[in-house]
Formats: structure tokens, C-alpha cells, sequence
């Protein structure tokens, strides 16, 4: 078993557990403020729509730097990005349509507007995540002047986004998996180079989205460090398949 292959499952164990002590730190969305829940959503987004440019550019600097012809450079590019791509859709696919709506999780806001008289029972029993997005926005609406005391707007806004079921969290998912491989590519390309311990910070960004989710009240706990398992575990099961080296032939004398 390879050296960046270990330091990524004790890394990744390491990165989980923090993540799971979110079950003890009061990251509650009521407490923080407009500019901090600006910050709060660039993160989570970071998890979400950005992350299929962040795989471009990523893997596009992988090509350039580990092939010498511009075909193969190409055909690397192609294979790895389409191979990432339909994986990335797939497991979003099953999580929202398959997963979620099979443990039916209501979303921790849902619990919390509850003690501001919102009817989460009626809320929980509409099927369309449309309909369910103009029922939140209606009540937002309605009740404005207590809620943007208990609630950034800026929040209150997502909330209206993120109508579906919560259990478990696509964007730990999506995030623990990338961060997993991008760790394992820049230990195996630069592992002669101060450059690998960018895997670091790579993590980092992982487990801040996880905490962003549950800073917007979006998901708990239980949700993003289930959601991050899981992302871990289909990332080290990729790379365990040896895929990724030969799709990206690894310079070793880096």
C-alpha cells in the first residue's frame, strides 16, 4: 500500500472526527449576522455549484503538468473530468430522489420556525419542492418583522432554495469526495515538493463546508458527518481501483 494512500485514509478519519464535533460546538444560524452568513454561503456553494469548475481547473493543471503531448494531455483531460462528472451527478442523483426522500428528514430550520408559528406538518406533507418553496416564502412574507430578528435574511433566502429533505448532506458529500482525491493527486505528484501539504488545506475547506451547512441550519450534525463518511469512503474506494494513476499517469520524479 503507497505512502499518500495511508496519509489520505488517516487524514480522512482525522478530518471526520472534526467534522462530528459539530454535535458539541453552537454554530446555531440565529446568532450569526448578514456578513457572516454572506461568508457562510460562499463556502456551502463552494460545495454545490462550484464544484465542477473547481474540478476543471484542477484537473486541467494535473494534465499539463503530468503529460508531455498535447493528446494526451487532452485525452487525459476528457477520460478523468467525464469519468468524475457522470459519479458526481449520479450519487447527487440518488441522494436527492433516492436516499432523502426514503429517511424523509425534515430540515433543522423547519423544527426551528416551529416556535415562530410556522406549520411544519403541512409544510413536511407537500411533495413539490417548488410548492413547498413558495409555502416558506409566503410564511416569510407573513411574518417578517419577527422573523428577520431571529433569522438573516440572507438565510432566510437559502431556506427557500433548500426546500428538500435533509438526511443525508449532498454538499459534505460532494466535498469529502473531492478533497479526498485532490489530497491523494498532490501527495502522489508533488511528493518530494512542500507543495503536497497543500492537501491540507484542502481538507479544511471540506469540513467548513460541513460546518457551513449546519451554520445555515440546513442540515445537522448527524447529516454532514454521514454525508462526509460517505463522500471518504466512495473517494478511497476510487482510488483503491488504481483508476486515477493511469488515467493521469503520475510524474514520480516530482
Amino acid at each position: 500500500m503507497k505512502k499518500p494512500f495511508l496519509q489520505i485514509i488517516l487524514s480522512g478519519i482525522i478530518a471526520i472526527s472534526i467534522v462530528a464535533l459539530s454535535f458539541v460546538f453552537d454554530i446555531s444560524f440565529s446568532t450569526i449576522n448578514n456578513f457572516e452568513s454572506a461568508v457562510a454561503l460562499y463556502i456551502t456553494e463552494s460545495g454545490g455549484i462550484y464544484i465542477v469548475p473547481i474540478w476543471i481547473g484542477f484537473v486541467s493543471f494535473v494534465c499539463i503538468k503530468n503529460y508531455n503531448s498535447k493528446t494526451r494531455k487532452t485525452i487525459g483531460f476528457i477520460g478523468f473530468y467525464i469519468s468524475i462528472a457522470f459519479i458526481l451527478t449520479s450519487l447527487a442523483f440518488v441522494n436527492e430522489h433516492v436516499t432523502k426522500v426514503a429517511f424523509k428528514t425534515p430540515r433543522p430550520y423547519s423544527i426551528f420556525l416551529e416556535d415562530y408559528n410556522f406549520d411544519s406538518q403541512n409544510f413536511s406533507r407537500i411533495m413539490e419542492k417548488e410548492r413547498r418553496s413558495e409555502f416558506l416564502e409566503s410564511y416569510f412574507h407573513q411574518n417578517s418583522t419577527q422573523i428577520n430578528t431571529a433569522v438573516a435574511p440572507r438565510i432566510q433566502k437559502h431556506w427557500i432554495v433548500e426546500t428538500g429533505y435533509s438526511f443525508p448532506s449532498g454538499h459534505s458529500l460532494n466535498a469529502f469526495l473531492l478533497a479526498t482525491l485532490l489530497s491523494y493527486f498532490l501527495l502522489e505528484i508533488y511528493k518530494n515538493s512542500k507543495v503536497k501539504y497543500l492537501y491540507i488545506f484542502v481538507l479544511i475547506w471540506a469540513m467548513s463546508v460541513c460546518y457551513s451547512r449546519v451554520t445555515l441550519g440546513v442540515h445537522s450534525p448527524t447529516d454532514v458527518t454521514i454525508g462526509a463518511l460517505i463522500g471518504y469512503v466512495i473517494g478511497i474506494l476510487i482510488i483503491a481501483t488504481r483508476i486515477p494513476d493511469k488515467l493521469l499517469k503520475f510524474d514520480k520524479t516530482k
